[in-house]
């Protein structure tokens, strides 16, 4: 195991997996870091404000080590080491979660966005992010609940409050709320529906309208700004928000 965090000149490339036609013109996409900013916000279903993630970094020192776990194009911040089990711009590490190259300890927060449900073991990437927080270090997650089939590369799971904690049962948990709220969900479900119901059994018609009918939804999602703060968005909720913590001992 090494003892540091590998720089871009001994990177090890990881086998990538089968990823859904549907979802391929994605990858090309995220080879190009601004244009994956702005193809996100239009073509994605979801609205979301990132205020959590943002608190936790700005109360981290400046020399904190921080993990974004399965990155792809996107770069947070310059001193955030971006994994990706492809070769994505902005990626520093490309590796597999399920086996991370770094030592035990050594990063005081790991990012993982919307990337647990597209992992074959997602217990083992679970022991394998415990593993590589600090004592006292800090994982900020963001998972699906209420969205639909998306696969790329796969989709093999959803989860819950209770399964999050469950799964991460060494860390404490300081709070897990609604993501991207009701509002999201029903458009994400509205979209997909109306995209099997017109594609008359073609998966290319299908494709096709699966992205294009974001575009008809897509102003309908700003509602979540105001109910995803209801107590009982959580039932509904197109995803979650997950903040634990590891004991220091």
């Amino acid at each position: 195991m090494m003892n540091t965090i590998p720089s871009k000149s001994n990177q090890k490339i990881a086998n990538g997996q089968p990823v859904d036609p549907r979802a391929a013109w994605k990858n090309i996409i995220r080879k190009y870091p601004l244009l994956s900013r702005i193809m996100q916000f239009v073509f994605d279903p979801a609205f979301v404000t990132n205020q959590q993630r943002g608190a936790l970094l700005e109360g981290l020192a400046t020399d904190s080590r921080v993990l974004n776990l399965g990155s792809g194009a996107k770069r947070i911040r310059v001193n955030i080491v971006n994994l990706d089990i492809e070769p994505f711009g902005n990626v520093d590490v490309v590796g597999d979660g399920q086996r991370l190259p770094f030592a035990d300890g050594v990063f005081d927060l790991v990012l993982c966005e919307y990337v647990l449900e597209h992992i074959r073991n997602p217990l083992q990437m679970a022991r394998e992010i415990q593993r590589v927080i600090k004592p006292g270090g800090q994982l900020y997650m963001t998972v699906p609940f209420m969205q639909t089939f998306h696969g790329n590369p796969d989709d093999y799971q959803r989860y819950t409050i209770s399964g999050l904690s469950a799964l991460f049962d060494d860390l404490e948990t300081i709070e897990c709320k609604p993501y991207a709220g009701p509002t999201s969900a029903l458009c994400n479900m509205v979209k997909e529906y109306l995209a099997v119901v017109f594609s008359f059994n073609s998966k290319l018609i299908y494709s096709i309208l699966s992205q294009l009918l974001i575009i008809l939804v897509f102003p309908f999602k700003f509602i979540d700004y105001f109910l995803v703060r209801n107590i009982n968005a959580h039932n509904l909720s197109f995803s979650l928000y997950f903040v634990a913590q590891k004991p220091i001992s």
